[in-house]
């Protein structure tokens, strides 16, 4: 029985081969398994394969999960690349909290090297890429729900976390990096279930938490810093707030240009003021 279990469905063969060695090079002294759902062979050290015919990725996590033996979870995607020691520190970290808790990977663009932005949904953030306990996912009412095909998976099951009195926190060095890409797989995944498992998702959600808010993707959707300035403020204010995303999305620039004016007025401030002493002395 591994510690860890790292859930990997994927329809990339040379992808996933890639992930397995890295994990081994990277993550050495982790004590983890690699579960595998594929429709083709894979072999590699450390490796639980299940071979199926394509149902969907949800279908391919729940038979991940099911063949699992660690004690915690980490959900993965074979677009995902581990970094040094990126497992132990995340174990560190949940072990550190008390269940039910997910912690989330920070992720990091392949092309730019940068930090990507973490997410929260309606407020509360979650885990594109995160790590839980077992016991954190049966107190949560299970894996992925098979109700969804391919997307909302993750929001829906770190909601369900937060519902049950949970938390999902960023671990603070944890870093996998994100092959952000696209090919046919993504693109068929997305044009074949992303609306439809958005609907579901807004069904189970949207009454509970989303009151006042509009129900689009644009708008529960907002980057998890600008959400914790939200969380400060008297909860009447907040559905205006949500709502008006595209100045949220704007604040940034907005801050950036108001504080390099500073100077500028300051500048404007002392003419003034010299002025006025000047004609005081007149």
């Amino acid at each position: 029985m591994a510690e860890i279990s790292i859930i990997l469905p994927s329809l990339r063969p040379e992808m996933v081969l890639k992930r397995i060695n890295e994990f081994s090079v990277t993550n050495p002294g982790a004590d983890y398994e690699i579960v595998v759902v594929s429709p083709f062979a894979v072999k590699g050290d450390r490796v639980v394969h299940i071979e199926e015919e394509p149902m969907g990725c949800v279908h391919a996590h729940n038979t991940a999960y099911k063949n699992s033996s660690g004690k915690y979870i980490a959900y993965w995607g074979d677009r995902a690349t581990p970094t040094a020691n990126c497992l132990s520190e995340m174990l560190n970290f949940i072990k550190s909290n008390t269940d039910p808790f997910i912690g989330s990977f920070r992720l990091k663009d392949d092309k730019r090297g940068r930090e990507r932005t973490q997410w929260a949904i309606y407020g509360k953030l979650f885990a594109a890429f995160g790590c839980a306990s077992r016991k954190t996912i049966e107190i949560a009412g299970g894996y992925f729900d098979p109700i969804f095909k391919a997307w909302w998976v993750d929001p829906d099951l770190c909601l369900r976390a937060w519902e049950r009195g949970g938390k999902v926190k960023i671990c603070p060095n944890a870093w996998i990096t994100i092959d952000i890409s696209s090919d046919k797989i993504a693109g068929d995944n997305w044009s074949k279930y992303f609306l439809k498992d958005q609907e579901t998702f807004f069904n189970r959600w949207h009454n509970k938490l989303g009151r006042g808010i509009k129900k689009d993707h644009d708008t529960v959707f907002i980057p998890f810093g600008k959400a914790q300035v939200i969380g400060f403020l008297p909860s009447f204010i907040r559905p205006a707030l949500f709502n008006q995303y595209g100045f949220w999305k704007k604040l940034p620039s907005v801050l950036y240009s108001w504080t390099a004016s500073i100077p500028y007025l300051k500048k404007i401030k002392r003419r003034f003021t010299t002025k006025s002493r000047e004609d005081d002395d007149k």
